[in-house]
């Protein structure tokens, strides 16, 4: 058997096993990739609207929708990715593009203390994350059990 056949029966076996989504803090590279209109972009900025971005089935879709400050954002982003059935949180992962905010990794960290989950590291986003989020997104992982 061919070795990109094992890899990819061995992906398309455990992607759907995998819960990750992400939270750009700005829509520009979304916008400048032709992924959202000039009108969802000015909208979105003007009204200070994160969209989430899961990984559904090895597809980018777009998921719930958060308004305020992108800190505040990304802790009601964090409290909806825990209260999905069936995570070992265990192996939670956060992921970070360059430019997230320090007070802002810290407020996650103290959110998931809070909850009796232990933090750990994070990890520097690769490059489809990095391109669609841009500076400053924040991401989330855990395998489902």
């Amino acid at each position: 058997m061919p070795k990109y056949s094992i890899i990819n029966s061995n992906f398309w076996g455990s992607h759907q096993k995998t819960a990750f989504s992400f939270l750009p803090q700005t829509l520009e590279y979304l916008n400048a990739g032709g992924r959202v209109s000039n009108a969802s972009y000015l909208g979105a900025k003007l009204l200070k609207i994160y969209p989430s971005i899961e990984i559904k089935d090895g597809l980018l879709v777009a998921g719930k929708k958060y308004r305020g400050s992108f800190k505040k954002a990304a802790l009601h982003f964090v409290e909806d990715f825990l209260k999905q059935d069936q995570l070992d949180l265990t192996s939670l992962k956060l992921v970070e593009t360059v430019g997230l905010d320090p007070d802002t990794k810290a407020a996650i960290e103290n959110l998931l203390k809070e909850q009796g989950i232990q933090p750990g590291e994070w990890l520097q986003a690769g490059a489809v994350i990095t391109c669609h989020g841009g500076p400053g997104a924040f991401g989330i992982s855990a395998i489902k059990k």
